[in-house]
């Protein structure tokens, strides 16, 4: 129990990291990844809890399932 709890926690952690990161793309960026500026502006208008599509719970396992989660992801650690 705690280690699901544990694990959860960090998915929200990485979902508003990415997410604010994602914030702060250019139009540029966002092509460059596959995504629309309404994309982002519907995955940021998730809170951090909710993946997406996701209707009462967020499962542990969804580490990176919203759909423009790995897009960012990719996105954010490139431009490192």
């Amino acid at each position: 129990m705690i280690a699901h709890l544990g694990a959860l926690f960090r998915l929200w952690c990485q979902r508003a990291t990415e997410r604010g990161l994602a914030a702060q793309f250019s139009d540029r960026d966002l092509w460059d990844v596959g995504l629309t500026r309404g994309d982002l502006y519907r995955e940021l208008a998730h809170p951090f809890w909710r993946a997406d599509n996701a209707r009462d719970s967020v499962r542990s396992d969804a580490i990176g399932a919203g759909r423009c989660s790995q897009p960012m992801k990719a996105a954010a650690t490139a431009a490192r």
